[in-house]
């Protein structure tokens, strides 16, 4: 799907149903990872928070996401998505003071088990619950 048929759909969901619109995540590995940076760099006032994970991004549009809080997640020993395309965003955002946080891994590869890592991870969900969209 493109870029503006998701907006499109997120956009009615939001009207159609009874949901916390103040906290709207986006997620997504891999190439999701990818899809998660660009969607919070494009869509920020819908956006309450982002985690990518084994994802990457342009750090030359790091400003997009100054004030958008992402926590990155990715495997150091990747071996699909090299993990500087994470630590490269990740550096661009503490370098013009964005919200970010970060964990990398080790053993996991470029495999589920990282999003199992991620998704298992209680601290996600409160620090998740924590963000809400800047109006």
């Amino acid at each position: 799907m493109e870029y503006h048929s998701i907006i499109a759909l997120v956009n009615e969901i939001i009207t159609n149903y009874r949901i916390d619109s103040d906290r709207i995540y986006v997620t997504g590995f891999s190439m999701g990872g990818n899809g998660t940076w660009d969607f919070a760099s494009r869509s920020s006032e819908i956006f309450s928070a982002a985690v990518p994970i084994s994802g990457w991004f342009d750090s030359e549009k790091a400003m997009l996401l100054k004030d958008v809080p992402i926590w990155a997640f990715h495997c150091e020993d990747d071996d699909i998505v090299p993990v500087s395309g994470t630590k490269d965003m990740v550096k661009a955002l503490i370098s013009i003071a964005g919200n970010v946080k970060f964990t990398y891994y080790s053993g996991l590869k470029h495999d589920h088990r990282v999003m199992h890592e991620t998704f298992n991870n209680a601290e996600l969900y409160t620090w998740l619950l924590n963000q809400k969209r800047k109006i």
